[in-house]
């Protein structure tokens, strides 16, 4: 079997074109790449260059040339494209479109006992990613009208096991374990109507919305 060996710059330089990319998913059968990318321009406005890319099987590469703009999509929406709710993951060197599973469900996980300095915007969704890909915050845990639990919507793989806890770690070293609490399921992603999803998460804010209303 022939072989090659590629130089260290060469595969530097092609990471480094990619380091601010995302991999998004819709329904091509539902809405073309022609219209994602007006609603996407309307919806993002990037403050870089950007470009979509096709990869196949519904996935696509969003090129990104600004770690401002990764920060406003990922940390943003949910993305609403026509009836359907943009599903987000950071690429990944091993990324393969004719791989990916699809064992995946929106669910709401809620975090007890976790003391107030953490129910923030940035916070919530940063342990939501130990979970999953999170999506956002349920308005009322923003809102803090209740003190129970925080409750974060996640993407989660329903193929792998849901930890009971995970840990959390602060600056100068400081950590601690904070629970998982497995909450109401929303229906898998690959047999529920996408206007269903869209229509579910409406109580969802993000982080824009909640700190506009703080200035209030």
């Amino acid at each position: 079997m022939p072989s090659i060996r590629l130089t260290k710059q060469a595969v530097e330089r092609g990471r480094r074109y990619c380091q601010f990319n995302l991999i998004g998913r819709l329904d091509f059968n539902k809405i073309k790449l022609e219209e994602i990318k007006k609603i996407a321009l309307n919806l993002w406005k990037p403050k870089g260059d950007w470009k979509l890319v096709p990869l196949g099987k519904g996935f696509f590469m969003i090129r990104l040339v600004c770690e401002e703009d990764l920060r406003n999509i990922l940390g943003g929406g949910p993305w609403r494209f026509g009836d359907q709710i943009l599903r987000l993951s950071k690429w990944t060197p091993d990324f393969d479109p004719a791989i990916q599973h699809s064992s995946t469900a929106f669910v709401w996980i809620k975090f007890p006992k976790l003391g107030q300095q953490y129910w923030d915007y940035e916070i919530l969704m940063s342990m939501g990613r130990a979970l999953g890909s999170p999506v956002g915050v349920d308005k009322h845990t923003l809102n803090r009208d209740f003190g129970f639990y925080a409750l974060v919507l996640i993407e989660i793989d329903l193929a792998k096991l849901i930890p009971q806890q995970f840990e959390v770690e602060e600056e100068e070293g400081k950590s601690f374990l904070q629970e998982v609490d497995v909450g109401r399921k929303k229906e898998n992603i690959t047999t529920t109507p996408q206007e269903t999803q869209a229509r579910k998460l409406q109580p969802l804010n993000n982080e824009k919305n909640h700190r506009g209303k703080e200035k209030t």
